[in-house]
Order: structure tokens, then sequence, then C-alpha cells
């Protein structure tokens, strides 16, 4: 119970207006009485309307960044091991665009949860940017015929997830701001009492200046990785316009055609591009060089209808390019001949996987398609020569002989696991962004018969995809292509007629290629056996230039005599 105050002597000296405290049973303090329930701040920072937003907010940038990860993850995956792609929503592209558009929405989505608290008007001015080009990419996905036919799904869904992770971290950026300002007002219209709490409160968080320091960290990181998802996202559409550009283009050849494949495991069909010049059951009309080389007898024997000269292209470097040469030799009337771009290629679609059973299986069922039944001349450059050699074990009945240039064999076909195809992921992640063609531009060079932005040319997102694909089958025992290859040793049609060309300079160059070609060589039996002849002043591209094309020329009309 609290006494009344005795007067003493002392009370003379305190001035009449100041009352002396007071004290309760209760209290060990001078009574502080707290200011009523109807006193309270009427701007309060962390008030229930605002609360219930901002965690709805932070709950669904989290969920868009689990589902902008797990895609990711499993387009990641899908490189390793093909037949996820076959899971994936449909499309026929090389994922290249939807696995930077995923990456690009999770980065996003992570660095709008972490810098939740910490807005700034710089990073909303780059996620507007970000979300109006998201914008665009999609309207040319929806409209342009080229782009909806690859992209297809794949590329719908990565884009719309891109597109909510932008419009839920502006959202929230927006909101938090208004609620900062809202706080910030309360600040200045709160007492003196209110003032002091706010400053109890900030020296228990670690003082008002180690705020600001957090926050601006947080404000530079989030607009640092914003802006630099701005640059990507600008150079994936600057690249997309590229290709609509290149859609409205006719294909190489006025004989060239699509054809719609669909080899397993592939669960949707795709269009390979197939182009065939010469008439069809013509007669040879060899150049002098090969009458040269037999005798008046072979001259004077019946005349037999060719075979249909089928070139597979080395790896890295489409068919419509590399075949060129065997194109013109049947446009001037040697013999018939087909080109084709493998999946991946040049202007052919882009296919779950680009494994040697699966990109043979894709050449048989497209020639099916067109009407060339054989038998056929397989000509395999590099890479193409394994190719080559898997469809001759499978159809030996439809083919009439082999030509290896410079050709790849299965006794090397397995390189071990170190770490080489590196650079080939890092040009396949980085080819959506255009970097090739910008190069190319700025030194004003273009390869020829590739379209002028180089959209099928030999740094195309397709074929940066084939190639990482065969290097990833390369470095693995148990791949499809290493099983299939490892199963043509027995199978084989040793006694085929095969003609091996090999570069001079690439046995000096590369260790063991003299030992390839020989494993070549020497899987020919009997009358199989035609030529082995070893060119001088050619490259791994052996039948590019003058004398490296005579050779190739002579080595086919051999062939066709046959």
């Amino acid at each position: 119970m609290a006494h009344p105050h005795q007067p003493t002597e002392i009370d003379a000296l305190i001035p009449p207006s100041t009352q002396p405290p007071t004290y309760s049973a209760t209290d060990a303090h001078p009574s502080y009485r707290p200011a009523a329930p109807d006193a309270a701040p009427k701007h309060a920072y962390l008030h229930a309307p605002s609360l219930i937003p901002r965690l709805l907010l932070f709950v669904l940038l989290f969920i868009l960044s689990f589902l902008s990860l797990l895609l990711l993850l499993s387009l990641l995956l899908a490189l390793i091991h093909p037949e996820i792609a076959a899971y994936l929503p449909p499309h026929r592209s090389s994922t290249s665009t939807p696995l930077l558009l995923s990456a690009l929405s999770a980065l996003l989505s992570l660095s709008a949860l972490m810098t939740f608290d910490a807005p700034a008007l710089l990073t909303r001015l780059v996620l507007w940017f970000c979300l109006s080009l998201t914008a665009l990419d999609l309207i040319l996905l929806v409209s342009v015929n080229q782009l909806r036919h690859r992209e297809n799904w794949l590329g719908a869904t990565a884009l719309l997830l891109l597109l909510s992770t932008l419009a839920t971290a502006l959202g929230a950026n927006v909101y938090v701001a208004r609620v900062h300002r809202e706080a910030q007002h309360a600040h200045r219209a709160a007492t003196q009492e209110e003032a002091e709490r706010t400053a109890m409160v900030l020296a228990a968080d670690g003082g008002y200046w180690t705020g600001r320091v957090r926050r601006g960290l947080k404000v530079a990181f989030e607009f640092v990785l914003s802006f630099a998802s701005a640059i990507g996202l600008f150079l994936i559409t600057v690249n997309l316009i590229v290709v609509a550009a290149d859609s409205t283009l006719d294909l190489p050849y006025a004989n060239s055609q699509l054809v719609a494949v669909q080899p397993p495991p592939a669960r949707w069909s795709y269009n390979v591009h197939v182009a065939c010049a010469g008439q069809r059951n013509n007669t040879v009309h060899p150049s002098s060089s090969a009458a040269d080389a037999f005798s008046d007898a072979n001259a004077s024997a019946p005349v037999k209808q060719p075979p249909v000269m089928l070139y597979e292209s080395m790896s890295g470097i489409p068919g419509t390019l590399g075949g060129e040469w065997l194109f013109r030799l049947a446009e001037e009337g040697v013999g018939r001949a087909c080109i084709w771009d493998r999946p991946g290629y040049g202007f052919s679609d882009s296919s779950p996987g680009s494994d040697v059973p699966h990109v043979t299986a894709a050449l048989h069922s497209a020639l099916e398609r067109i009407g060339e039944e054989g038998p056929f001349m397989l000509v395999g450059a590099g890479y193409g020569g394994l190719i080559s050699r898997y469809f001759a074990t499978l159809y030996p009945a439809q083919t009439h002989s082999v030509l290896y240039i410079d050709a790849q064999h299965p006794s090397l076909f397995y390189q071990g696991p170190p770490p080489s195809a590196v650079g080939d992921w890092w040009a396949y992640a980085a080819s959506p962004l255009g970097w090739s063609r910008l190069g190319d531009l700025l030194r004003g060079s273009r390869p020829g018969n590739t379209r002028w932005w180089r959209t099928v040319g030999p740094h195309a997102d397709g074929l940066q995809k084939a190639r990482l694909d065969e290097r990833l089958q390369s470095h693995r025992r148990d791949s499809l292509s290493s099983l299939a290859l490892n199963s043509t040793y027995p199978d084989y049609p040793f006694h085929t007629p095969t003609i091996v060309l090999t570069s001079r300079e690439r046995m000096d160059s590369v260790p063991n290629w003299q030992r390839v070609q020989r494993d070549i060589w020497s899987g020919a039996i009997g009358q199989g056996k035609v030529a082995w002849r070893v060119v001088k002043g050619a490259g791994h591209d052996l039948c590019k230039g003058l004398r490296g094309e005579g050779e190739c020329r002579r080595a086919v009309e051999e062939l066709l005599l046959l």
C-alpha cells in the first residue's frame, strides 16, 4: 500500500511545480506508467495487414524457386542421360534456351528471397525491363511457326515460369517498398516516446549504421544479379528474333525437304533435312581419272545401275556443308547422291539423343519416307564413318560399298572420362546468347551455304547440343553408342567393297591415327579391299580443297563402277 508523502525541511529546496516520485509495492524503480492502450502508435510497422501479403509473396517466391530448380536439374540430367529427355514436355529444340531460362528464373527467385526486405528502385526498373523482354519472347514463341515447332511446350513452360517469377519478384519489391515508406512516415510522425523506443530497438539489433550497411549490401547484390540476368535475357531475345527472321528463308537446295521421323525412344516426331540430286537409276559417266584406273576389259563390261551415294558428315559440320562436293558430283550427272543433316545439325530438328543407334534409325526412316531404297554407297567422313559402319551392319543388303574418308573407328571411340567435354558444355550452354554470331559479325566473316545470321551454322545451339551428346557418349563404356559400335565387330559385312582415304597431316599430328586407319582397312576382307590411299596436302576435312576433292571424287567413281 502506497504511503502519502510527508513534508520535511528539504521540501523547501524543491520547486513547488515538481512532484516527487511515488513508489508502489510491486515496483523496484520509480513508477513509469506506460501509455494507455489507446495511446499506442497510430502507424505501427509490423501490423497484421502488411504481414500476411508479404508472407504470401515470400511463399510464392519459394515455390517458384523450387520449380525453377527442378526444371533446371531435369534439363541437366537429360544431358547425361538422354532417356530422361523423353519425359520432358514435348520439344524439338536443343533445350539450351529452356535451360538458360530456368537458370535465370532460379537465380532471380533465390535472389528475391535473400533480399526480400531490401527493395530498391533500380532493381524494380531492371525487373520491369526483364518482364517486358520475357513477354516479348512469349509472343515470339506463340506467333512464329519455327519457334513454336521447335521450342514447343518445353520452351513455353520455361518462359511462363520465368514470367511468373519476374512478376512475383516485382510485386514483392513494390509492396515491401510501400511498407517501408509507410514505416518512414510513421517514424517522422512518431512522438518523442515512440522515437526513443525505435532507437532502443535499433540499438538492440546492432545499431543504425549496421542495419543500413546490411541493407545496402543486399540491394547491391540483388541489383547485380538482376542486371546480369537482364543482359542474358536481352541476348536470348535477340537470338529468338534472329531465329524468327531466319525461319522465313528457304532451304539450301531446290530439292531439299524436311522429313518427319520418330525413331525410339522419341515420344514425338521431329524433322530431318534431306536433299538428293541426280536422276534415279541413271547410268555412270565417269571422268577420265577414274576410267584410267580400270582396264579395257572392265571398261567394255556392261554398265550397271549405280548405287545412291549417301554422305555422312564429320562431327561439328552439317551434311549440307560437308557434302557439297558430292552433291555437285551428282548434279554433274555422276550418279545420284543424298546428303542429310543429322538431328541437331544444320536444318534438322534436335532429337532426344544423338547416340549412334538413334541417328542411324532416323536416317533409315527418312530414306524410307522419301522412297530411297538403295543400294547405297556409304560415304562417311570422320565421325560419320561410325554412322556408316553401323548402317552397313544393320542393313547389309542395302549396302553396295563404303568409302571411309579419314574416318573414326570403334577401337578408339571410347576416350575415358577426362573433363574434355567442359568446353563443349559451355559452348552448348552459351549458344542461345548468340555469342558466335556476335564474334562473326565483328570479324565480318560468314561460312558458305549458311544462313546470314548463322542460325544453322557450325555454332548453332542444336549442333552444339549434338556435339556434346557425341562427346559424352564416348566417355562411357556402357553408353548406347559404345555398345552399338562394339556389336559391329562380329556382324559387320567384311566383304563389302571398301576404299579408305587418310590424311597424311592428321597421321603425323594425331597419335594412333595411323593405327585407326589400319583397323578400318583390316575390316575389309578379300575383294572388299579396293584401295587405301594416304592423301598429302589435305587436313582432316579431306575433301575440302582442290587436291582433296579430286581424290574423293576419284574414289567415288571407282566404287560406282564396281
